[in-house]
């Protein structure tokens, strides 16, 4: 679930103890996932969100069309609260 400040929620993983992530899209400036997830589950958020994209050969980002290789997702580390640890 997303904050009504537009920032990710609370984790999905409730009770873990592994450390949480935010997933940014750092090409178009936007949360790229709603939830905040663990190391091995961010990655394989983007390794999906970039297959989606793979057959077309480019993402449609805010600054236009950019090859595939070119888009940045970033993982942001999140407190207990679910606040990014810029």
């Amino acid at each position: 679930m997303c904050k009504r400040d537009g920032q990710p929620g609370g984790a999905t993983n409730a009770g873990s103890k592994s450390r949480q992530y935010a997933i940014f899209n750092a090409t178009d400036g936007v949360w790229a996932y709603p939830d905040t997830v663990s190391w091995r589950q961010a990655k394989q958020v983007i390794r999906k969100f970039k297959e989606r994209f793979k057959e077309q050969g480019y993402y449609s980002a805010v600054g236009g069309r950019i090859p595939i290789s070119m888009l940045s997702l970033k993982l942001i580390p999140v407190d207990d609260d679910g606040n990014p640890q810029w």
